[in-house]
């Protein structure tokens, strides 16, 4: 497990490891770490921030976007669909990237589909052509057999020479 130490304005030191560390206590860590400028602080706090997952609390949450937001100098929100914490911008990128990749597996899908109904369509052409080639040369041999019955009941009686 990893062990990270938070320094805040140079007067307290704090260890914390794992979920045992409050979400509300890195939330304080961030803004006393924005609050005295310190930049290693705060990188701190994105560390310890990034691999959690408890952010039921609306109000903490909240308070660790605004200061991410702050840090980064860009909107920052805890992104649900992703578990994890972004930028509003890489979120959105991501979102984009979702939709952009279920619509492409709509159009495999839609392709395969049509691919599949082709497919059918042709053998039943070929079927339908060799029924009418077996009809012409045995009409007992075409009139016995299921397949042959079968597409000229679906698709007519051929005429035959």
């Amino acid at each position: 497990m990893q062990t990270n130490t938070l320094i805040a304005a140079g007067l307290l030191t704090l260890s914390f490891t794992g979920p045992s560390f409050a979400l509300s206590e890195i939330a304080e860590q961030c803004e006393l770490a924005l609050q005295s400028g310190d930049r290693s602080v705060f990188e701190a706090v994105v560390e310890a921030v990034r691999p959690r997952k408890d952010v039921f609390d609306t109000e903490v949450r909240k308070r660790v976007e605004q200061c991410l937001s702050e840090g980064f100098g860009e909107p920052w929100a805890y992104s649900f669909p992703d578990s994890a914490w972004l930028s509003v911008s890489e979120a959105d990128a991501r979102a984009k990237a979702r939709r952009g990749s279920k619509l492409e597996e709509k159009r495999a899908a839609a392709d395969a589909e049509s691919q599949r109904k082709a497919n059918i369509e042709r053998v039943a052409t070929m079927v339908y052509a060799s029924c009418a080639e077996l009809l012409g040369r045995d009409q007992v041999a075409a009139m016995t057999n299921e397949l042959c019955v079968e597409t000229f009941l679906t698709n007519g009686l051929p005429t035959v020479p």
